[in-house]
């Protein structure tokens, strides 16, 4: 039996103005790691374009960088800005439940297929991974000589609040625990540089928001709970699966008077999560990224 599910995301709190003393600094912004399979100078390559892709997406906020002639400039001497680089050795792999699909879903085979084993070869995981540490000052100089935008180290925090309706009902996810939903949001924060923070939903979080309160995302109980966190953002994103359609979400970002929304459809739910950061990252980027402009010998930052 297919199950409807349904999450709301609340992130709390109202943002203010990026020298607010309520950011967080994010220290390693600059430290980007890549699984791979090997230490080999070929695969080595590899995984640096492909960190410093992802470090241009992360510092000016804009997926679209990679498909700009600007940004495609930079990407092509990736290694000029490598400062040093390690390798750690990755933990297993996280293992979630999956609803196992009834008797009525269950796949039917030809009669001859029955009892014949079907060979499954598990996809290799890279075992270790590459942590690459890029010159902050020369990647900042470069992108403002581009004219790209910079988005700083010191980001607006989110707390996050999640409720789930599935197949068992609604209840609060607490996102400090792994589950693929949770691990796919951590994953895809830090990969944008947003830094989310987590409810305890200890006693006093329930004794000032319930379930209900979540899921209709009722703003005056959500403010007084996230009081005590003392982040910046505020959203409130609807997550709902259709069988024939896939996973849609609205996400809705309030910063003092001012209202941004967005939609995304996809049949992925991780697809779902990662355009969905993608968008608020790029609103964020909008607000804060600074712009740096030369005239002659002068240098004129804007935002």
């Amino acid at each position: 039996m297919v199950k409807l599910v349904c999450i709301i995301i609340i992130v709390g709190a109202s943002m203010l103005s990026p020298c607010s003393a309520n950011a967080t600094t994010l220290a390693h912004l600059y430290e980007v790691s890549v699984p791979v399979f090997t230490q080999s100078a070929e695969e080595r390559k590899q995984a640096i374009h492909q960190a410093f892709a992802e470090l241009l997406v992360r510092v000016t906020g804009k997926r679209d960088v990679l498909s700009l002639k600007s940004g495609q400039t930079l990407l092509k001497k990736s290694r000029r800005y490598v400062r040093s680089f390690r390798y750690e050795i990755l933990p297993p792999p996280m293992v979630f439940e999956k609803d196992e699909p009834s008797d009525a879903e269950a796949p039917v085979l030809p009669a001859a297929e029955i009892n014949e084993p079907v060979p499954v070869a598990p996809a290799p995981e890279p075992g270790q991974k590459i942590v690459v540490f890029f010159d902050e000052i020369a990647v900042k100089n470069s992108l403002w000589k581009q004219a790209l935008p910079v988005w700083g180290k010191t980001r607006p925090s989110t707390l996050l609040w999640v409720a789930i309706q599935d197949g068992d009902g609604r209840k609060m996810l607490d996102i400090a625990k792994p589950t693929a939903i949770s691990e796919k949001i951590k994953l895809e924060s830090e990969k944008r540089g947003v830094p989310f923070v987590y409810p305890k939903l200890d006693l006093r979080d329930q004794a000032e928001i319930n379930i209900s309160d979540v899921w209709g995302t009722y703003e005056e109980p959500v403010k007084n709970a996230s009081a005590r966190y003392k982040t910046e953002a505020v959203i409130s994103a609807r997550f709902s699966f259709d069988p024939a359609q896939g996973w849609e979400t609205y996400w809705r970002l309030h910063q003092g008077i001012e209202e941004t929304h967005w939609r995304v459809t996809e049949a992925d739910l991780n697809v779902v999560i990662a355009e969905s950061i993608d968008k608020l990252a790029s609103v964020l980027a909008d607000r804060y990224a600074q712009i740096s402009i030369a005239s002659g010998a002068d240098r004129f930052i804007i935002r």
